[in-house]
C-alpha cells in the first residue's frame, strides 16, 4: 500500500512494547485515557503508571492507579518507558510539551474514534485502498496529498510526529478560499458564534442544533437583516431527529440521544431565505456527508466555496472529497491539518 510508511499499528507497538517487559506510561485521564485502558486490561498488558500535568496533579486516583507528576514518574521508574498520550489539546503550550516529551521517549498518541471505535489496521486499508488511491488523485496541491498522508499513518501508527510535520493555521489556509466581503455565508454548526466573524460577510445564515448553544449565538449575534439564525439540525432531508443536547461543541446527532429536534437541509433553507450561498463552513460533529446530499442541487448549481470538518469518522477523509467530486468534478479540493493533537481539526477548503 504506497500511502503507508509504518508497518506496525499503534496497538501492536503497546502489545510489543509490554512483551518486551518496557513500561508503559499513560499522560492525561478522561475519556481518551478510559478506552486506552479498557484495551490493555483486555490484553493483559500492565501499566506502570498514569501522570498528569504538575497543576493539575492533586494525588487522586484514576481507575485505581494513583496520578502523579511526570518528575515522580522519572523517579520511580526512570526515562526508558513507553508514552501513550491520552488526552486531546490545541493549546500550544499543551502541543510544545506534547512535541518536547516526544523526543525523550517513545510516544504514541493513539487514534480513538469520535462516535465509532474501529481498528485501524492492515484489514481496513486494504478494504478502502481504492477510494484512498482515488482520493489522492483527486486532492488539489502536493501540501494535500502530504497531509493526507500524514493522516494515515498517524491514524495507523499512532506517531505524533505525522500530527506536526505538515500542519498549518486556519486562518492561513481561509486565503485559497478568496472570500471578500460580499459573501453570502452560510455557518453551519455555527455553535455561539465562534467562526462566523472570521471573514466579513454581507449575509450570514447561522444554524446551530443544540437549543443551548443556539442561545448563547442569538445574544453574540443578534437576528437582523444580515443575520438570520435558525435552530435545527442539518441533514439530508426534513424532519425530526434524535439529538444529544450536551451544550457544547460536541453536541451531535451521535451518542446518547437526549431529545428530538427539528433537521432541515441546505436546499431547503437556500429555497425559503432566497439568499444563495457563496460560502459554506460545516462542522456538523459527523452530519458533513449527511449535509452534502442535502444540499446537492445548490452545490450543483451554484458551486459554492465551503470549509468542511473531516475528522470525525474515519471514512470522512474520502467519502467526502469523493461525494464533492461526483457533485462539482470541477472543485478544486484542498486538505489541510491544523495544530491539535490527537488528529482533530482536519478540513477541506473547497472551491
Amino acid at each position: 500500500m504506497f500511502y503507508l510508511n509504518e508497518s506496525i499499528s499503534c496497538w501492536e507497538k503497546i502489545k510489543q512494547t509490554a512483551l518486551n517487559g518496557k513500561p508503559i506510561v499513560l499522560y492525561g485521564t478522561g475519556n481518551g485515557a478510559d478506552k486506552i485502558i479498557d484495551f490493555c486490561e483486555k490484553h493483559n498488558i500492565p501499566l506502570s503508571g498514569i501522570f498528569v500535568s504538575d497543576e493539575f496533579c492533586r494525588g487522586q486516583i484514576f481507575r485505581g492507579y494513583k496520578v502523579e507528576a511526570y518528575k515522580e514518574i522519572i523517579q520511580r521508574i526512570g526515562k526508558d518507558f513507553l508514552l501513550i498520550i491520552a488526552f486531546a489539546s490545541e493549546l500550544p503550550e499543551v502541543l510544545q510539551r506534547f512535541q518536547e516529551l516526544g523526543k525523550a521517549h517513545t510516544t504514541l498518541a493513539p487514534h480513538l474514534g469520535l462516535y465509532k471505535d474501529e481498528n485501524l489496521d492492515e484489514k481496513w486499508f486494504a478494504k478502502h485502498q481504492k477510494t484512498l488511491q482515488q482520493t489522492y488523485a483527486i486532492l488539489a496541491d502536493n501540501l494535500s496529498k502530504k497531509v493526507f498522508l500524514d493522516m494515515l499513518n498517524y491514524k495507523f501508527s499512532g506517531k505524533i510526529h505525522y500530527l506536526f510535520d505538515h500542519v498549518t493555521q486556519r486562518q492561513d489556509d481561509l486565503q485559497l478560499l478568496d472570500l471578500n466581503k460580499d459573501e453570502i455565508y452560510y455557518d453551519l454548526g455555527a455553535y455561539t458564534g465562534d467562526t462566523a466573524l472570521e471573514i466579513p460577510a454581507k449575509a450570514r445564515v447561522l444554524v446551530e442544533a443544540d437549543y443551548k448553544n443556539f442561545g448563547k449565538l442569538q445574544s453574540n449575534l443578534p437576528k437582523s437583516d444580515n443575520n438570520i439564525l435558525i435552530n435545527a439540525a442539518i441533514w439530508k432531508e426534513e424532519g425530526q431527529i434524535q439529538f444529544s443536547n450536551q451544550s457544547g461543541r460536541a453536541a451531535s446527532i451521535y451518542g446518547a440521544k437526549s431529545s428530538t429536534i427539528t433537521c432541515t437541509t441546505i436546499d431547503k433553507i437556500v429555497k425559503k431565505t432566497k439568499l444563495i450561498p457563496t460560502y459554506i463552513k460545516m462542522d456538523l460533529e459527523g452530519a458533513e456527508k449527511e449535509a452534502l446530499a442535502g444540499g446537492a442541487n445548490t452545490i450543483q448549481q451554484y458551486k459554492p466555496k465551503m470549509l468542511i470538518a473531516a475528522y470525525h469518522f474515519n471514512e470522512d477523509i474520502f467519502d467526502i472529497p469523493l461525494l464533492l467530486h461526483q457533485l462539482n468534478p470541477n472543485y478544486q479540493i484542498y486538505l489541510r491539518k491544523h495544530p491539535y493533537v490527537p488528529d482533530w481539526e482536519i478540513n477541506f477548503f473547497v472551491k
